[in-house]
């Protein structure tokens, strides 16, 4: 995904109002030892270097549910991953992905009613993004729709950073945690509520989180990354990491959940509807103004 689209996006998608009225959860933070060694920031990203996965394209398609915000919401089992158990699942909210991934050139997502009903698109090729709702009773934002693991399959530490500047985190040190069922992560860490929370062992991301714009006051959001698919053979550096499962979470409760329904891995550009895209962001874009020179 290129830094272009992402960072000019970057504080529109925080603030963005479909995020601020939903629900989410949190993990339990414990004190990680205090012998244990901590790498600086930049010795993160050097690692992050070295895990360069040898895929170049990826397909994949998702589904996700939205829970209801004013269902009843009991509280969860002792040893439960989240604060509460969400409301009902809301069937006319739930919509399907197929997303097309080409690293460093193209990314392409429909999103897609239940029935099979195109709700948005969106295209991205090295400039500015272009997208569209398709059904005014269903509209998507930006940050509704972007798969916020993709950036992160790649072994770009730089790509890493513009994926943080664009959930608002711009991370200046690094301290080890203790999180749900005792794992270790590194944190890239802002500030308190602000981070992004690192697999010690796979140097793989398992939770972002940001802060964005609520009616009264800033609200806490988190996305928590799980039930990993491995890709590749061989050691670490050669294994690249995909979530299974991505839940959203706001102020400590789940509202939004997606979960992985099919994935391919370097699969034919014959594959891609690359020209098909094309054309609906064409046909997308806002005609060009009239030159004030232009004779009439």
């Amino acid at each position: 995904m290129g830094g272009a689209g992402i960072r000019g996006a970057s504080m529109r998608m925080v603030a963005a109002a479909s995020l601020a009225g939903l629900l989410s959860a949190q993990i339990i933070a414990l004190p990680a030892p205090a012998f244990a060694y901590i790498p600086g920031l930049q010795e993160i990203y050097a690692a992050i270097a070295k895990r360069g996965p040898a895929i170049s394209r990826v397909m994949f398609e998702t589904r996700s549910y939205v829970f209801d915000p004013i269902g009843t919401i009991q509280p969860a089992p002792a040893g439960a991953r989240h604060a509460d158990v969400p409301g009902p699942v809301i069937p006319a909210r739930t919509f399907r992905q197929k997303v097309y991934w080409i690293r460093d050139t193209f990314l392409g997502i429909e999103t897609y009613s239940e029935s099979g009903t195109l709700l948005h698109f969106y295209w991205f090729e090295g400039l500015t993004p272009i997208q569209d709702n398709l059904d005014p009773e269903r509209p998507f934002t930006e940050a509704d729709i972007l798969p916020p693991y993709l950036p992160f399959i790649t072994g770009s530490a730089a790509q890493w950073r513009d994926a943080l500047t664009y959930w608002g985190i711009s991370p200046s040190t690094v301290d080890l945690i203790a999180g749900h069922k005792g794992g270790l992560y590194y944190r890239l860490l802002e500030g308190e509520g602000r981070s992004l929370w690192i697999d010690q062992a796979h140097l793989r991301p398992v939770r972002l989180e940001t802060r964005i714009a609520g009616a009264d006051q800033p609200q806490s959001l988190a996305i928590e990354f799980r039930e990993f698919l491995l890709i590749g053979k061989g050691t670490d550096e050669n294994i690249v990491s995909f979530p299974r499962t991505v839940d959203y979470l706001l102020n400590g409760r789940l509202f939004k959940q997606t979960v992985l329904l099919s994935f391919r891995v370097n699969p034919s550009v014959q594959r891609f509807p690359i020209s098909r895209l094309r054309k609906r962001a064409r046909e997308a874009q806002p005609a060009a103004p009239v030159s004030l020179g232009r004779s009439r």
